[in-house]
């Protein structure tokens, strides 16, 4: 069975809501979806889809150094992941503009 790694940035947006349930409808692969936890609760209705979390929505952080050690903590967390996963695909969702 194909493993899809999706390694998102977006918010759970319709791009990804799409993508997810497009792939969890061929029913022969397994995807996992590495993003925020918020993103969690948008694809628990999906056969085959599981979530690794990243940690907190890092809107929420009340300041830009706690902002930034969240970031540097997920980002280590998405490296260690995908090193981890047993996927043969890893789509990268980044949309997120950093200047």
């Amino acid at each position: 069975m194909l493993t899809v790694c999706i390694l998102n940035a977006s918010n759970g947006g319709a791009y990804i809501q799409g993508l997810i349930s497009g792939l969890a409808a061929q029913g022969d692969l397994t995807v996992q979806v590495i993003d925020s936890e918020p993103v969690r609760a948008n694809v628990s209705g999906y056969s085959g889809v599981s979530v690794i979390s990243l940690g907190p929505d890092r809107s929420t952080l009340p300041s830009y150094a706690a902002k930034a050690v969240t970031l540097a903590t997920a980002y280590t967390r998405a490296l260690l992941s995908i090193a981890r996963s047993p996927a043969s695909v890893v789509h990268i969702q980044w949309p997120i503009k950093f200047a």
